[in-house]
């Protein structure tokens, strides 16, 4: 490819053959850069390596004093290895992962401080060495058990205390998660990327040095795994299968598309091998694009050889069940579940091959307009049934009496403490009674739903919102006297409510453009 150098920031990587007259070709360059600029290199911070190159060559290169060097080394943060990458390969990942967390331990976050933290920080490192390799399975392990102890007990050294799988967690929120990344599958996505990078021929470094010197002339899709080739080309090979799933063509002129080796039909290729019998029984090449097969914007099949006594079941199956595709005026275009193949982002791949689940009802509930992270992740737990009221501690054996720590005259449940508790209607009714809002429902996901089905949307926002806050402070509440600490009582938490509800109002732009259309609402901050 005529590659010789690669830049980075300060740092730049030499290529060279094996030869004095090369290597002092570089050398001289690099005077003459020194003499123009005035910026010369840092010997005693560059290293060289030596392949394949005989003593003489040995003996005369180190009396250049240029310090030898051996792999594996780390280059941009990642390693440089020309072996498969093991689990002892990445441990600098999972020790500054495992360093970050650990910072944060004494920091006393909440359950939505430390979802930010993990989606902001901790899935940026990872992605960086995703982008690069296929990580073993062993290492997104590590980092997932890292990431649930701290996501559910702020300490990666406590064990258990996760209340959700990590499964749901990394759904996005219309599927009830909390639209964490799963980095396994984050990590296909990124290879997948590239790989669509060499399927469109795309001019970045990788996918050029690909086409030219791995596959040479070879056709993607078709080409068998080599048994001497790296392990990333291995790995990327295999997950051609998972690709073909969601590739299509749309098919213009034809003149790029092969026939017989690109999955243009059911995303299938015709042909295996460039001695596959179909080619043989057509009479066409095996070099053959889609447009030999296309004539006046129609399609033209061709005929099984007559003299052929075994025709080969791809091309019986391809000419009896033959559905025309449509075509288009103008290139042929390769497509990623519909999106242009060149430009789909790896948040469209991994859209595309993650797992899915149903969506939610409930959603809208908690993450609305109003919502404040604190208070909509402890609802979010709620909904998922996960709070350790004493009816599910009583489920598992961990206390004998179920009654309630507020009203102490019930069985204590989510809906009991939130909903039909004595002790807390009282409050319920006065926080939704400004809103002309009525309380009722079996249980408290029912009264939720409820207030997002109201007709005037304004309305069932500022009633979840309302709501989500109640809902936490009540459960303070209720944790204050499970544990003999401090309580409020029934005046003073309304009073706390009422503040976090205004402050949350006067914090809003939407609620100030509410005001202007509807100044009726302007009792809610006067509460």
């Amino acid at each position: 490819m005529g590659l010789t150098h690669r830049f980075f920031a300060d740092d730049v990587l030499f290529s060279s053959h094996g030869s004095q007259e090369s290597v002092m070709h570089i050398m001289n360059s690099i005077a003459r850069f020194s003499n123009w600029s005035g910026l010369t290199p840092s010997i005693h911070k560059s290293n060289s390596y030596l392949c394949n190159c005989d003593s003489d060559f040995t003996t005369w290169f180190d009396s250049l004093l240029i310090p030898r060097g051996n792999l594996p080394i780390r280059f941009l943060g990642v390693p440089l290895i020309t072996t498969q990458l093991c689990v002892n390969d990445c441990m600098p990942l999972i020790n500054k992962i495992t360093n970050r967390l650990s910072s944060w331990t004494s920091l006393l976050l909440s359950l939505a401080e430390r979802t930010l933290l993990i989606k902001s920080v901790i899935c940026a490192l990872e992605a960086f060495w995703c982008n690069h390799f296929l990580l073993p399975g062993t290492i997104h392990a590590n980092i997932q058990s890292l990431l649930t102890k701290f996501l559910w007990r702020g300490n990666i050294n406590h064990k258990g205390g996760a209340k959700i799988s990590w499964q749901t967690v990394c759904l996005p929120r219309e599927e009830g998660g909390l639209g964490l990344r799963n980095m396994c599958e984050w990590n296909k996505a990124q290879i997948i990327c590239h790989l669509l990078k060499i399927v469109t021929n795309s001019t970045t470094l990788w996918a050029s040095w690909v086409n030219k010197t791995v596959l040479k002339g070879k056709h993607f899709w078709t080409t068998k795994i080599p048994s001497d080739c790296s392990w990333i080309w291995r790995k990327v090979l295999k997950l051609r299968p998972l690709t073909m799933q969601f590739v299509s063509f749309r098919i213009g002129n034809g003149e790029s598309i092969s026939l017989w080796f690109d999955p243009w039909w059911q995303n299938t290729c015709l042909a295996s091998t460039m001695s596959s019998p179909i080619i043989s029984q057509c009479g066409l090449h095996h070099c053959d694009k889609l447009n030999a097969i296309i004539y006046n914007g129609e399609w033209l099949l061709p005929r099984a050889n007559p003299r052929s006594h075994h025709l080969d079941p791809m091309l019986v199956h391809w000419l009896s069940n033959f559905e025309p595709p449509t075509l288009h005026a103008g290139p042929d275009l390769l497509l990623w579940n519909g999106i242009d193949a060149a430009k789909a982002k790896t948040w469209d791949i991994r859209d595309s091959i993650r797992f899915k689940a149903e969506m939610v009802p409930w959603h809208t509930g908690v993450w609305h307009k109003l919502c404040v992270n604190r208070y909509a992740h402890h609802q979010w737990v709620s909904y998922h049934e996960r709070l350790q009221n004493l009816a599910r501690l009583h489920r598992f054996g961990l206390v004998e009496s179920q009654q309630c720590f507020l009203c102490i005259c019930s069985r204590e449940t989510d809906s009991h403490i939130f909903l039909h508790c004595s002790y807390n209607n009282w409050i319920l009714r006065s926080l939704m009674s400004p809103l002309d809002i009525v309380i009722h429902g079996e249980s408290w996901n029912s009264f939720i739903t409820y207030l997002i089905h109201l007709p005037d949307k304004t309305k069932s926002i500022l009633a979840l919102c309302c709501a989500q806050i109640f809902c936490y402070h009540i459960w303070r509440e209720r944790n204050a006297r499970a544990h003999d600490s401090g309580v409020f009582g029934p005046r003073k938490l309304l009073t706390g409510i009422y503040k976090d509800f205004i402050a949350r109002l006067n914090s809003s732009a939407w609620f100030s453009k509410v005001l202007d259309s509807r100044p009726d609402f302007i009792h809610c901050i006067s509460l």
